[in-house]
């Protein structure tokens, strides 16, 4: 009956973390989207008078396509840290792993009123580990 009871709370346990964390991973993503939809209406508009400024549909074109990429890196981060093959070792740039991670927890830490600063040191030189588990050992930390 306890076994039952504790197996009960842990399959809840894990349906809220992953409740709350599909919720910060979506917020993550709908981000650099909106800014894309946002900056392609201005573009349009741009584009529709009579003498459309080049300059600044490049510019936001440009931006567009940061913002698409950087969409992809998160998804691609995220899927990453959910695959289920590890011991995968590679060059790793910490400091960008840890953005990562924090940016897809940061709605769940504004939600409870937490504030995170960051200290990373810039000079760190890129490791040999594997990036999923580093990764969840920065999720499971914060």
């Amino acid at each position: 009956m306890a076994r039952d009871t504790v197996s009960e709370l842990t399959r809840m346990n894990q349906l809220a973390t992953a409740g709350e964390l599909s919720a910060s991973i979506a917020y993550e993503i709908n981000q650099p989207l909106t800014g894309m939809v946002l900056k392609a209406s201005a573009a349009l508009r741009w584009l529709a008078v009579d003498r459309p400024d080049i300059a600044k549909v490049r510019e936001l074109l440009s931006d567009i396509a940061t913002a698409g990429h950087r969409a992809g890196e998160i998804i691609l981060s995220i899927r990453a840290m959910f695959k289920k093959e590890t011991n995968k070792r590679g060059p790793v740039d910490i400091n960008h792993l840890i953005a990562t991670v924090l940016a897809i927890v940061r709605t769940d830490l504004r939600k409870n009123g937490i504030e995170l600063r960051t200290q990373l040191d810039e000079q760190l030189p890129i490791v040999e580990c594997d990036r999923v588990q580093v990764q969840q050992v920065v999720l499971n930390s914060s």
